[in-house]
């Protein structure tokens, strides 16, 4: 959902449950939805459903094979975004395919009320072993959306439902200390993005009946699209290694990166090059997959190409030294997505 600047607002699923009935599931939401509900004269009431249901996310290579045996029924029809009822335990339970790591995956949604939430938990764990399912958690998850290019709120962007003034904005000031919010500035406005900027342009139709922001999305693609593009960068390990072994001297030195950290940290890194800012490095973390140091970033047009080099300023997070380190533009994903893959091919393999 965008806002009439054509900025991210709140990014969730839908789950069409009835002719009349949804489930939408987002950070945000919660207050945004009734937000428009008031601005608009649609017949529609909203609820917030949020304490009535556990939810429990499967994912990797073995995720199909794991959920079949559960449930003893077939899902490798089951597309990308959809979802369908099974039994477990002798409860409902919707399982939507979604894939939050890059790689195919199922989200369980349980009804919180049947007190099996728990044995859910240890079922799955259960099934999975003989597979190889280990319980990794949201740091491992974030490493999956950095790898593999998926854009997350707050930790990639700012949702554009509150104020540019960063010591006005309740959802960043409660994820930054005083030194994170200093190193962001006067001006949010530079982290409200666009879909496009995302790199989400594929879920955008300027052409459907109108909609909120459907003007400025319609300007900004005869603009030539957004000033900047959402990249890959991957940082140099040399300079990663003389960052770690600094931290070893007796003088003061940048501070270690927390690898990996959670989402809810507001983390934007400058980019630069030569003497000019060109952009923001976000999710930083190290790629187990590549050996590499990587982040996200977004860079300004004229910067964008694959191999064009640059710099992140790492550090200044309180008092404590920077250090320059140096990165090279990579195109998304660093490692292919697999979440939307067809399944239906290896029926019964």
């Amino acid at each position: 959902m965008v806002n009439d600047d054509g900025k991210v607002t709140v990014e969730g699923l839908s789950l069409r449950l009835g002719d009349d009935e949804f489930i939408y599931t987002a950070g945000g939401a919660e207050t945004y939805l009734p937000l428009l509900k008031s601005k608009t004269n649609f017949d529609v009431s909203v609820e917030d459903v949020t304490p009535d249901y556990t939810c429990f996310a499967l994912q990797g290579p073995q995720s199909t094979t794991i959920l079949e045996a559960i449930t003893g029924e077939q899902f490798r029809d089951l597309c990308f975004s959809r979802w369908r009822k099974t039994r477990i335990l002798g409860e409902e339970v919707i399982v939507a395919r979604q894939g939050v790591t890059g790689e195919v995956g199922y989200e369980f949604y349980i009804r919180t009320d049947t007190g099996k939430a728990h044995e859910l938990w240890r079922t799955i764990r259960e099934y999975g072993e003989p597979y190889g399912l280990r319980e990794l958690g949201l740091k491992a998850q974030l490493i999956g959306h950095t790898e593999t290019g998926i854009a997350t709120s707050m930790r990639d962007y700012l949702p554009a439902r509150g104020s540019v003034v960063p010591s006005e904005n309740k959802l960043v000031r409660r994820w930054s200390s005083l030194e994170e919010l200093t190193l962001l500035g006067d001006d949010l406005s530079p982290h409200f993005c666009s879909p496009t900027e995302l790199g989400w342009s594929h879920t955008v139709n300027v052409e459907r009946d109108e909609f909120m922001g459907q003007k400025a999305l319609v300007r900004e693609a005869e603009e030539g699209g957004p000033q900047r593009r959402f990249i890959g960068l991957m940082w140099n390990s040399e300079d990663m290694a003389r960052l770690y072994a600094r931290l070893f001297e007796d003088e003061p030195s940048a501070p270690p990166p927390d690898l990996p950290y959670g989402q809810m940290r507001v983390c934007f890194l400058r980019i630069t090059r030569g003497d000019k800012q060109v952009g923001w490095a976000s999710g930083v973390t190290y790629s187990p997959n590549l050996r590499r140091m990587i982040s996200l970033g977004r860079i300004d047009r004229e910067f964008n190409e694959a191999g064009t080099e640059v710099v992140v300023v790492w550090g200044n997070f309180v008092d404590e030294p920077t250090m320059n380190i140096r990165a090279c533009v990579r195109e998304l994903p660093f490692i292919k997505q697999r979440r939307r893959e067809d399944l239906s091919a290896t029926q019964g393999a």
